[in-house]
């Protein structure tokens, strides 16, 4: 296997967060090798988060039975969501009360969906800091637990999706 260019730049650009679709939302997505190419029902369904370099993560973990011969994957997300407004505190409530689907656009703008079969529990933090440059914000983590790892999502569809 050939060694890859050494422009493969880590980091978190922005995080997409939407309501898992239960109670008969029903978001329908057409996946072709593991890739998102069309998503029906989705439009609008996704708020955006962008984030600051280095405070955004997204990640998944395998698990193997040996006995079973399963194969589990544990993704996980975190971020920060800057300032503390009436809308913000809004739209957090309103998605965080809920499991979520999380795309994240990774720095070479591809972007991946987690909790796609079972959606994603998360909590919420709002930290007014203590200090004047301490960070003050939404603080939000998440994990699901999935039979499959991430999809990628087209990026065409990006637009499409986001509210």
């Amino acid at each position: 296997m050939a060694v890859d260019c050494a422009d493969n730049v880590g980091g978190v650009k922005k995080l997409f967060l939407a309501v898992f679709p239960d109670n008969n939302l029903s978001y329908s997505p057409t996946i072709a090798s593991g890739v998102i190419t069309a998503w029906a029902g989705a439009a609008a369904k996704f708020f955006t988060y962008s984030v600051r370099q280095g405070v955004a993560t997204g990640g998944s973990n395998s698990e193997s039975d040996g006995k079973s011969g399963a194969t589990s994957y544990t993704p996980t997300f975190s971020t920060q969501v800057e300032g503390i407004t009436a809308a913000k505190n809004v739209e957090l409530d309103s998605v965080i009360k809920n499991r979520l689907l999380v795309i994240v656009q990774l720095q070479d703008d591809t972007y991946w969906l987690m909790g796609y079969k079972n959606g994603m529990n998360a909590k919420l933090e709002t930290n007014p800091g203590v200090g004047m440059s301490d960070f003050k914000g939404y603080k939000i983590n998440g994990t699901g637990a999935e039979a499959f790892n991430w999809y990628q999502v087209t990026s065409a569809l990006i637009p499409t999706i986001s509210a």
